[in-house]
């Protein structure tokens, strides 16, 4: 669990695992940047950018309490076949760096789609605790 405590700018990360049958409780709590990113707000937040005028978007994102700088960057626009039918899209790549190092692990690649929905095709990347792959199905707009 992370939290934002807006008062005193800090991010307060809480963990509790069970491995192999024993149980482990972990919390810590840092000072937040002034301007930061969860996951899943970069996701949705870099989708709207116009990537033929911006090669390269960084921001600052916190995960597990750690800093991390996130750079995101348009690797190309073509194709994708979503329900039998090719439909255009743009593809966007994710890289992570801590302590100014480039993350073996951490990567992302996206796939969006390039009308005004920017409806998220696939996902797939490399991460810490193992591979990351999804693919929408379907989809439904109200």
């Amino acid at each position: 669990l992370q939290l934002y405590n807006i008062k005193t700018n800090e991010i307060l990360y809480f963990e509790k695992k069970t491995k192999k049958g024993k149980t482990s409780k972990f919390k810590s709590k840092i000072k937040a940047p002034e301007f930061f990113l969860d996951v899943l707000s970069m996701i949705h937040y870099f989708r709207f950018f116009d990537f033929t005028k911006i090669k390269v978007l960084t921001s600052p994102m916190i995960l597990k309490n750690k800093k991390y700088i996130i750079k995101v960057s348009e690797v190309s626009s073509g194709n994708f076949k979503f329900k039998e039918k090719w439909r255009e899209a743009f593809f966007l790549k994710i890289e992570s760096y801590k302590d100014g190092k480039k993350k073996k692990k951490g990567n992302v690649e996206l796939v969006f789609s390039k009308d005004s929905k920017r409806v998220l095709y696939s996902i797939k990347g490399h991460l810490k605790i193992g591979h990351l792959a999804g693919q929408l199905i379907e989809y439904e707009r109200n």
